[in-house]
């Protein structure tokens, strides 16, 4: 009996350990608590970067009923927070708008950290309308004084020699092939680019709920889309930037190599002994 029951605790421990968000779901969000206490506990979480145990508590808090605007904002503002340390911009932006639809003048105080600040700021830019004030027409008065024609150039005409045609491809073979690896790495890096705004197009035109929430794919499928995103994002910029300096070096070798240069026209070969009287020197000449 002792070891069946020691066997039931190894299992258990188990399973605690490989899903630590899970068993502390289970007793981090115990039920009758207010909106007051549910954000204080999950503030708590987030100052101890337990950002597992946060974001549930923050879920919880928003779905009680007759939430002040404040405390919504307050829910949005730290999930932000979290979703930005994360790198679930997407998300973050989605929790942001909100914020900035609650309340259009909404603005983080100057003891929030940079980081924020400018992501908040970033978001607000996007949200409110760019239009740039007119500005007011005056009337100017100009004044036009006739110019003397300029004196006729004179012109020496010459019959340059006709130029040979050159063969542009072993002339310049390195550029060629350069260009040619550039766009071989560029265009997947196009190809998979656009995948990728497919990916971030469906996630931010995904159906939300009125408190700004998507609705239709659980969290973890959201935060499945945006890794996916953010992985061929990743693979994306390395196959353009790599395509686009191999593309940079092809153009340079353009105006450096030269590999067709001007064969002589005249070569001559003579042979005399050598210093030590045994063996012979050939020398080749050449002239244009």
């Amino acid at each position: 009996m002792a070891q069946r029951l020691n066997a039931g605790a190894m299992v258990v421990a188990v399973v605690a350990g490989l899903f630590p968000a899970a068993a502390g779901a289970g007793t981090s969000l115990p039920d009758g608590l207010t909106a007051d206490e549910l954000i204080k506990d999950a503030v708590n979480a987030y100052e101890a970067m337990d950002y597992d145990r946060a974001l549930p508590l923050l879920s919880e808090a928003e779905r009680l009923p007759g939430l002040s605007k404040i405390v919504r904002i307050t829910i949005l503002k730290y999930r932000a927070f979290i979703l930005i340390l994360e790198g679930k911009e997407i998300l973050a932006r989605d929790a942001v708008t909100v914020i900035y639809d609650l309340k259009p003048d909404f603005e983080l105080p100057q003891t929030v950290a940079p980081k924020f600040r400018i992501f908040f700021a970033g978001v607000r830019e996007d949200y409110k309308p760019k239009t740039k004030p007119k500005k007011a027409q005056t009337d100017r008065i100009l004044t036009v004084q006739p110019v003397p024609p300029a004196p006729a150039p004179r012109v020496q005409r010459t019959s340059p020699p006709a130029p040979e045609a050159p063969n542009w491809f072993v002339r310049w073979w390195p550029s060629w092939t350069c260009l040619a690896a550039g766009t071989a790495l560029a265009v997947p890096g196009v190809i998979i680019g656009l995948d990728v705004k497919s990916g971030q197009d469906e996630l931010k035109n995904a159906q939300r709920d009125d408190a700004g929430h998507i609705i239709g794919m659980t969290y973890d499928e959201a935060k499945s889309l945006q890794n996916e995103a953010d992985k061929k994002g990743l693979t994306s910029t390395i196959l353009l930037g790599a395509g686009g300096a191999v593309v940079a070096a092809g153009i340079a070798l353009f105006f450096v190599y030269d590999g067709a240069a001007p064969a002589t026209g005249r070569t001559s070969v003579s042979v005399s002994p050598g210093t030590d009287g045994r063996s012979l020197l050939l020398h080749l000449g050449g002239g244009f």
